[in-house]
């Protein structure tokens, strides 16, 4: 009898769940744990061992029962309320009470007519503040009510609103409409802790930032609207400070005392040398000091030792042109993921560096006898190298086994390699853009062999002095793009390009008109390039 009353109240009671399910959102995960719970309450009733005290059992478990029963009845009543019943109950509350009702930015006349049902106009002491662009709206709505109009600003208050936009700069906020650097937007997000990885997660947040602007993309939604303002004299727990393009020579000395900034960023502003109280910013994640290119060798930026102690940056982007006054300590900066503009001469290297997170590196410096050594140690010590850009001579390339064998970009520029690069750079596995180019090779000839660079889609060369390159047949099975600029050596295009039926796409620039009119229709080398959908060619003499 007992078992039979608690397993009739389970089996209406997950009847009436499983049917309110049906068309209530949010109720499902609530009608689950409800049903396994009944479930093990029917099976524990059917156990010998709580046979022994039956009365018992059944008294506590129809308790049970009439427990959930209530839960499960406040859950429905919350979720079933119809749209009809939820404008009734605010307008009943509104005309008993005495409310104050603010609709923020009402657009348009039809928007109001959709809302009006749910709020008394008359015999109520609630009151509603609207807030419209459309002047015609709130006339709408009550043609008697107070109308206020926001008026331009004087001379004075105007000037007084620029100095606090200037004190403030930008605070990381972007106006309506604005274009954001799609990086700095993600990064921005990881710092305002938006971004979220679940622990088996195997990528990176960057990675997952890039999959939110894709589905914002997706919904035309794609804004960003910080969910709080940072004014600089006022609050000590900024996380965004982005002063792009300031126009001073020194920062305020109060910028020191936000130790829990998570970005920072100086590009493009007008400082001279980076400060020191900027290693007391221990908890930044990105930091970016990528300054206006300085001509002038003797006016490079100063960077002190500030970085040593950031062990939580992930971030750091150091002046195009710069000088340390003593080396600088990288090797705590286990989590780095993005390392450019690093003057090899000016880091200290030790045999146990390495960056195990890192994805992007970039050298840029002028060179001395240290710089071969120094990427001889560095390259090979980032074993998950995605992107990898060199902007001066190495004269001898790495062996392909020091490369991170997920790098898919290389970049090679003023690298003046001796011997051909190509037999090494064809054997990385994942390689996707390869650009040589300003003297990157000084050699004369360069070769492409058979099952050589697999998944290599785009090939740029430019102002290299080759005289002659030869692509194999097999080689480059993927490429879709290939430019060459300035090659003024080389007398034609390899006939192995024939055999490479993915080009889409081949882009001469600035070279002579005899090597241009080779690959006209009708020219001798038009049969290597026909297939090819475009060709450009510009600026040939």
């Amino acid at each position: 009898m007992a078992e039979s009353l608690v397993s009739g109240v389970a089996e209406r009671l997950g009847n009436l769940l499983t049917q309110e399910a049906n068309f209530l959102p949010g109720v499902s995960t609530q009608v689950e744990l409800l049903q396994i719970e009944l479930k093990q309450m029917q099976g524990l009733l059917k156990d010998p061992n709580a046979r022994q005290d039956e009365s018992e059992a059944v008294r506590q478990w129809v308790a049970v029962a009439r427990e959930l029963a209530y839960v499960v009845e406040d859950v429905i009543t919350t979720y079933a309320l119809k749209d009809a019943e939820i404008v009734e109950k605010l307008h009943e509350v509104l005309r008993e009470k005495k409310c104050l009702v603010i609709l923020d930015d009402i657009w348009n006349i039809e928007t109001w007519n959709i809302l009006r049902e749910a709020f008394p106009m008359k015999n109520t002491s609630s009151k509603i503040l609207l807030t419209s662009r459309n002047k015609e709206v709130p006339l709408h709505v009550d043609a008697r009510g107070f109308l206020y109009e926001l008026q331009c600003l004087n001379k004075e208050r105007s000037w007084e609103l620029l100095e606090k936009i200037a004190i403030s700069w930008r605070k990381g906020h972007f106006p309506e409409d604005f274009e954001i650097p799609t990086e700095e937007l993600i990064q921005m997000w990881m710092e305002e802790g938006f971004i979220w990885l679940g622990e088996d997660s195997e990528d990176t947040m960057e990675h997952e930032g890039e999959q939110y602007l894709r589905e914002l993309m997706q919904r035309s939604l794609l804004y960003f609207t910080p969910s709080k303002e940072f004014y600089f004299k006022k609050s000590k727990l900024l996380r965004v400070l982005n002063l792009n393009s300031y126009r001073r020579e020194n920062l305020p000395k109060d910028i020191g005392r936000f130790t829990h900034l998570r970005f920072s960023s100086l590009k493009n502003s007008d400082i001279n040398h980076v400060p020191s109280f900027l290693g007391n910013l221990k908890c930044l994640h990105s930091l970016d000091l990528r300054l206006p290119y300085l001509v002038d060798s003797d006016t490079k930026v100063r960077v002190p030792n500030v970085f040593k102690e950031m062990k939580q940056l992930r971030h750091l982007y150091q002046p195009d042109q710069h000088k340390a006054s003593e080396k600088l300590e990288l090797g705590n900066l286990c989590n780095l993921q993005t390392l450019l503009n690093v003057g090899l001469e000016t880091i200290k290297m030790a045999t146990s560096f390495r960056l195990n997170h890192l994805r992007i590196l970039g050298f840029k410096v002028h060179v001395n006898g240290e710089a071969s050594h120094a990427i001889q140690i560095l390259v090979p010590s980032c074993p998950h190298l995605y992107q990898l850009f060199v902007n001066y001579p190495i004269l001898k390339l790495l062996e392909t086994c020091q490369f991170s064998p997920n790098l898919a970009e290389l970049e090679l520029k003023f690298s003046h390699l001796k011997e051909d690069p190509m037999p090494t750079l064809e054997k990385l596995p994942y390689l996707k853009t390869l650009d040589l180019s300003f003297l990157s090779f000084f050699g004369k000839d360069m070769v492409c062999s058979e099952g050589g660079f697999l998944l290599l889609q785009y090939l740029i060369l430019v102002n290299i002095n080759i005289k002659e390159w030869r692509v194999k047949e097999g080689a480059m099975p993927s490429l879709c793009h290939l430019r060459i600029d300035n090659c003024w050596g080389l007398k034609a295009i390899p006939d192995g390009l024939r055999f490479v039926t993915t080009l889409q796409e081949l882009e001469i620039n600035f070279m002579p008109k005899s090597f241009t009119d080779r690959l006209e229709k009708g020219g001798p080398d038009f049969y290597k390039v026909q297939h090819v959908p475009s060709l450009v060619f510009t600026n040939y003499w």
